[in-house]
């Protein structure tokens, strides 16, 4: 009898501390809330975790701020920044672009005056062993120099390989829009005007006819005024006159 009254008062014991422990720890519901030490612990890691995403937000923001995307692809030829330094208004990279690349051709007044915008080009490369390249002029440029005859012809080349590097020293031929006329020798003009050649009629007689020029290579000229299968004086500054008759040798 006297062991079971003990029992007894240790299991009433044990059950008034399992009272007093969960009233110091509270309850806690499905949603988090609750009142004691449980809830409220709840509640500072909820309060933590808060913190810590607001934190991550904050980092997130300054990595974008840190980055910096270019407009072109390109190699970046120069620097100018500080460490932890924030992009803003200031230049920090100048990039060079290479894909596409522009060939750089200079011309005289007289060898660039016909090309055309978008008329094809074909580009050699000495130092790619001569190769190849097929491109089209992005534009005609004036003189380098105010008052110079030397002008600027920008061809542009696509460069997917990077084979093609600025510096690069090239050579182009640019395609001139077609002409239609009847081919003479330069030497056929009786002078530097180069509207006038000499005709051989039928009788051998000579006479001057007015022409136009509309294109040359350096040792013919295309010209209008001259019917095809005309007989034109090779030496248009040689002494025959209109009139004199002259016969093939």
């Amino acid at each position: 009898m006297r062991t079971d009254q003990q029992g007894v008062r240790s299991a009433q014991a044990q059950l008034a501390s399992a009272q007093e422990q969960v009233q110091s720890n509270g309850t806690l519901s499905a949603n988090g809330t609750g009142t004691g030490l449980q809830a409220s612990s709840v509640q500072q890691a909820q309060a933590a975790e808060q913190v810590a995403l607001a934190q991550a937000e904050q980092v997130r923001t300054s990595i974008v701020k840190a980055t910096i995307v270019s407009p072109i692809d390109g190699v970046v030829v120069n620097r100018n920044l500080n460490v932890g330094e924030y992009p803003g208004t200031r230049q920090l990279f100048t990039l060079q672009q290479t894909d596409p690349i522009y060939a750089i051709l200079r011309g005289s007044g007289e060898q660039i005056s016909d090309i055309q915008p978008a008329a094809a080009a074909t580009v050699i490369a000495s130092d790619l062993h001569g190769a190849s390249l097929a491109g089209r002029v992005a534009g005609v440029l004036n003189e380098i120099n105010p008052g110079s005859t030397d002008f600027v012809v920008k061809v542009v080349l696509e460069n997917h390989s990077g084979r093609l590097r600025p510096g690069m020293a090239v050579q182009a031929t640019v395609a001139l829009a077609s002409v239609r006329g009847v081919r003479v020798p330069v030497t056929a003009f009786t002078d530097d005007n180069r509207d006038a050649v000499m005709l051989v009629a039928e009788d051998g007689t000579v006479s001057t006819t007015q022409v136009r020029e509309t294109a040359d290579d350096g040792a013919t000229s295309v010209v209008t005024g001259v019917a095809p299968g005309s007989r034109v004086i090779s030496d248009g500054q040689t002494s025959v006159g209109n009139g004199q008759k002259v016969a093939y040798q």
